[in-house]
């Protein structure tokens, strides 16, 4: 899963404005400079699906032609930001020229989404032309039918952490090998991160942590809860003790354990481990779980 960056909802712009040039006219079908200026537009169920970018990809050609692309480069995204303004400029050929432009938002090597538009830039200073829209579709795992998160149920102790995963299939049931999703915790203090990593807080909580993958039509989600709880600090019989019988002969009554937490409450889900550790006798099982 991609590692964590800047978690994104509803529409990302990328502006691409260029640098002001001393010469505001420009002799016709002469070369000379350009500004490009584009805002690419993310599906409206990108929302609430919790994702992740670190890096947008530009890449800007001639159309038709085989020489290298007038630009290709890669810009990191910063944290924290919604928006990435990117100063830049194109030599034209002639007082104005089309280009293809492609944006690709990508999770380290990913290509999450990618659209390409066909854009007409003028020569000028910025501001020349006003930004081309270019749509940007889903890349990877358009044939997802369902997801499934491991484990269903966990425990863990305060402050402690616990990793989720999550596998995805198509409409026959068959994994998909690549596709992206998305983390989000029922407790924002006790969060989540973009490789399914849960932190617990300090008190007790069952937490509900949903995973939610994009699709070409919407979106799929599965569920896991986690239940914070303390590590465990006492062992108490509840039942069983100080019992005695014949030789050969069983206990009249099971024996019972509970172990508790630092705040002298029972945990659950904790294997307790059988010994017969004098005076003989054996047990019918030497493991429980409370």
């Amino acid at each position: 899963m991609p590692g964590p960056a800047l978690r994104l909802a509803g529409i990302l712009g990328l502006v691409l404005a260029g640098i002001t040039c001393n010469e505001n006219v420009t002799a016709p079908n002469r070369p000379g400079p350009g500004v490009l200026r584009a805002v690419g537009v993310l599906p409206a169920n990108t929302a609430a699906a919790g994702l992740v970018f670190d890096n947008v990809h530009l890449v800007v050609v001639r159309p038709s032609r085989a020489s290298p692309a007038v630009l290709d480069k890669t810009y990191n995204f910063p944290a924290g930001s919604s928006q990435l303004n990117i100063s830049e400029q194109l030599l034209l050929q002639a007082t104005s020229e089309d280009f293809d432009v492609t944006l690709e938002y990508r999770s380290g090597n990913i290509v999450l989404f990618s659209g390409t538009s066909r854009v007409t830039v003028h020569q000028g200073p910025p501001g020349s032309d006003p930004p081309a829209v270019i749509n940007v579709t889903l890349q990877v795992g358009t044939n997802v039918a369902a997801i499934t998160v491991a484990p269903k149920t966990s425990s863990v102790p305060f402050g402690g952490t616990v990793t989720l995963s999550a596998t995805a299939q198509d409409a026959q049931g068959a994994p998909v090998p690549q596709f992206y999703v998305g983390w989000s915790s029922s407790d924002p203090q006790q969060p989540v991160d973009a490789a399914g990593v849960f932190t617990a807080g300090n008190q007790r909580d069952t937490v509900t942590i949903t995973a939610k993958a994009l699709t070409a039509s919407g979106s799929v989600t599965d569920q896991a809860s986690v239940i914070v709880m303390p590590a465990p600090a006492a062992l108490v019989v509840t039942n069983g003790n100080g019992q005695s019988a014949p030789a050969g002969f069983r206990l009249p009554q099971p024996l019972e354990v509970e172990v508790r937490g630092s705040d002298n409450l029972p945990i659950p889900g904790v294997t307790v481990t059988f010994a017969v550790t004098s005076g003989g006798g054996t047990l019918d099982s030497t493991t429980t779980t409370t």
